[in-house]
């Protein structure tokens, strides 16, 4: 090979590789998630009981509303959920919702596929989980340190 073309060689792996690195981590992060329309669903932390329709419907805008920016499978979660919800789509789809309140910082929000599967985390910004509070006025929101 030419030297030329050894360098374009070169060239191409240095910028390629990092390219294809970052798109694979940034990809989930980006995709919007799949979420089913929800069709009920239950509050079981801080206490169970069922929603009624028009938390439902609430619950199906706002996390439509929240698709995208979810991290990778597997974090963890950040101590003891503010409120954790079971979900389920129209075709029996569940899934798990919960949310963090901490007094300085972000909010979170996690869901789960299964019960005790691995975290999808996102971090909601002062007054996005506002809402979610102001609906479910009874829950304790504690708020973590």
């Amino acid at each position: 090979m030419k030297l030329k073309n050894l360098l374009l060689l070169g060239y191409a792996v240095i910028v390629l590789v990092p390219v294809i690195l970052v798109w694979t981590m940034a990809w989930p992060i980006l995709k919007p998630v799949p979420f089913p329309v929800i069709d009920s669903g239950r509050l079981v932390v801080p206490v169970e009981r069922s929603l009624n329709s028009e938390e439902v419907r609430f619950l199906d805008q706002w996390v439509r509303q929240h698709k995208t920016a979810w991290g990778t499978k597997g974090e963890q979660a950040p101590g003891l959920a503010s409120a954790r919800f079971v979900l389920e789509g129209k075709n029996h789809e569940k899934f798990y919702l919960s949310l963090w309140h901490f007094r300085h910082g972000d909010d979170v929000a996690g869901f789960q596929n299964a019960a005790t599967g691995p975290y999808r985390m996102r971090s909601l910004n002062k007054g996005e989980l506002a809402p979610l509070m102001k609906l479910f006025s009874d829950l304790p929101w504690k708020a973590k340190k």
